[in-house]
């Protein structure tokens, strides 16, 4: 698999899961992204950036998403985040 941050591939994948639309989402702890991948293996959409504050990830780790599509990530060091889709 190929990211956007730089072109290289992903670092260090904690997590997997898969949304209801079907799209596989991915925890990288190091390059402190969730990456969306759609059905098709396209990356339209990756979110965070190293941090403390809202919105930011430090650790992420554990993902999941329920079924309205609300992806929750467990940040291992900052606390838990919520980011709608």
């Amino acid at each position: 698999m190929r990211s956007h941050h730089g072109g290289g591939v992903l670092r260090h994948v904690e997590y997997l899961t898969i949304d209801p639309a079907g799209n596989l989402l991915v925890s990288d702890a190091l390059a402190m992204f969730i990456y969306v991948f759609t059905p098709d293996g396209k990356l339209p959409t990756q979110f965070g950036s190293k941090g403390a504050h809202e919105g930011t990830l430090e650790n992420p780790g554990g993902i999941a998403a329920d079924m309205e599509g609300h992806i929750y990530v467990a940040d291992y060091t900052s606390g838990p985040i919520e980011a709608a889709t």
